[in-house]
């Protein structure tokens, strides 16, 4: 009997970020490495908005290619 199994694509978001350097020690033992970071950024100009600015971004990824 062949089982078929459907993978899906999941997203996480949280209130609040952890410091990358904490999902670093959780990710780095389960063989997960740093591929990708985008910094901080702040798109409107001082006082002109009321958007909070885009967190940092960190994307990890292992040697099967799982993200």
């Amino acid at each position: 009997m062949t089982q078929t199994v459907r993978i899906t694509a999941l997203e996480a978001f949280c209130k609040q970020c952890p410091v990358a350097s904490e999902v670093h020690a959780v990710v780095q033992p389960l063989g997960f490495r740093l591929v990708f970071q985008l910094p901080a950024k702040i798109y409107a100009k001082r006082g002109e908005s009321t958007l909070p600015p885009m967190p940092a971004q960190y994307h990890y990824q292992d040697n099967h290619g799982t993200e």
